[in-house]
């Protein structure tokens, strides 16, 4: 959201895409259905301080106009970005929409030039070789190289049936993990909406029954 701006700075909406498309990223992606553009009312330099709405932090990313890459956005980490890049949304697979914690329909971005992307806590980046692989937590993706195979499955790995290893990634609270194999880039946030609600609610007023 903007928090500040120059006074030569003119602000302005548009509908990003078609009505279809600006409807599937208000309604299943979680953005807005209009966009917000800024620009210097005079042609001389403006400026705009622009924050996210959770603590966390901001990172910069600059999309090259050849080769283009796409990347994939989790819901909430889209921040703003230069007018020649497209945001869209993605479709993903079910066992992926259900287990990766993002849903069905995720961002993409597109195009060229610069894209800000924030996240609730401090983001890590990794950078995948060719068949290199990698565990990510379902809820701790932020974006990802559109390219960059992933899948979802149960945390525990050890020997057994299904509701074995089931069972043990319930015990250790880690549940569903994305497994991404190389190669391409992931950004990582170190905290969780979840974890973090989870945490709260045996606290919460409402919770808290009085004693008779």
């Amino acid at each position: 959201a903007m928090i500040s701006m120059s006074s030569n700075t003119l602000i302005e909406t548009h509908m990003e895409g078609n009505f279809c498309k600006a409807c599937c990223r208000c309604c299943c992606a979680g953005e807005s259905f209009f966009f917000s553009d800024f620009s210097s009312l005079d042609g001389q330099n403006c400026d705009v301080l622009i924050g996210p709405k959770v603590p966390g932090e901001i990172i910069l990313l600059n999309m090259p106009e050849s080769p283009q890459i796409e990347w994939k956005i989790q819901k909430g980490s889209y921040l703003c970005c230069d007018p020649t890049i497209q945001i869209g949304t993605s479709t993903q697979g079910c066992c992926q929409g259900v287990g990766s914690g993002e849903g069905f329909i995720i961002l993409k971005a597109t195009g060229h030039g610069r894209l800000v992307l924030n996240s609730y806590g401090s983001i890590i980046r990794y950078d995948l070789q060719e068949g290199e692989r990698r565990t990510i937590d379902n809820g701790a993706l932020v974006a990802w190289t559109g390219h960059t195979q992933y899948t979802v499955g149960l945390a525990s790995q050890s020997g057994g049936g299904l509701f074995s290893r089931a069972f043990k990634s319930a015990m250790t609270g880690e549940g569903f993990v994305c497994r991404f194999v190389g190669p391409g880039t992931i950004f990582v946030q170190t905290r969780s909406f979840s974890t973090l609600a989870a945490a709260l609610f045996p606290h919460l007023p409402e919770n808290k029954k009085p004693k008779k």
